[in-house]
């Protein structure tokens, strides 16, 4: 059985933009890019309620993002990636 992609409607080896879910409101954008700084330069940061957006100036940023934040603990709260 083929897995689908991570993000829908995108292309898998080309996405620069990953999802983050259950971000604390206490957590802030300058919190969400701290975090996420070391995988490459980030263009954008978009939060809402329990959920942010970060897009990266490439796709393996994103996908090492990916694959060493999800369940990350970020002030307290397990972030899913």
């Amino acid at each position: 059985t083929a897995e689908e992609p991570l993000l829908t409607g995108h292309e898998p080896d080309t996405f620069t933009q990953i999802y983050i879910g259950g971000v604390d409101r206490s957590v802030g954008e300058t919190d969400i890019r701290n975090a996420f700084k070391t995988f490459g330069t980030i263009e954008a940061v978009s939060m809402k309620d329990h959920y942010a957006f970060v897009r990266f100036s490439d796709h393996d940023s994103a996908v090492n993002a990916i694959k060493k934040m999800n369940d990350y603990d970020l002030l307290g709260s397990k972030i899913k990636v």
